[in-house]
């Protein structure tokens, strides 16, 4: 059985908005540091993001394209000096940029690409972090058990 492109968006779309309440539900019962609040304002935009592809919302798109752009040029996104973290930065910041670009020529598959890019650059990133021990954003999973 051959699926549409509509189909193949939906299923898509379906599964962001599935690890987008993963993460949401994985950050529940310890209290955020400044940091991880930060980034949280990152993930609302994603999900304002999905929610104006989902409904073809290309003002929706573009507007939460463009703050994710500009939450990632503040110096509070910088949160290590590592080479590869540095690219991923810089490449979330180009694929922010695309996203709200397509979403202004009112180019639903390119604004929905831009977006699948911009979400594997950040589980990319988050892995490198989390790898890396780049930065401490709060307890370890094993470590939540013993306060």
């Amino acid at each position: 059985m051959k699926r549409t492109l509509k189909e193949h968006r939906l299923v898509l779309l379906v599964l962001a908005a599935t690890l987008a309440g993963g993460l949401i539900a994985s950050g529940a019962g310890y209290e955020r540091s400044p940091l991880q609040q930060y980034m949280r304002q990152k993930l609302e935009h994603a999900k304002n993001v999905l929610e104006g592809l989902a409904v073809e919302d290309f003002a929706l798109i573009a507007k939460n394209a463009r703050a994710m752009r500009e939450l990632s040029e503040d110096a509070r996104w910088r949160v290590s000096p590592n080479i590869n973290y540095l690219r991923l930065s810089a490449e979330f910041q180009d694929l922010a940029g695309e996203m709200a670009t397509k979403a202004k020529e009112r180019n639903l598959d390119g604004a929905t690409l831009a977006y699948v890019k911009l979400t594997m650059n950040c589980v990319k990133c988050h892995k490198l972090v989390r790898d890396k021990r780049l930065i401490s954003i709060g307890p370890r999973e094993e470590d939540r058990g013993r306060r």
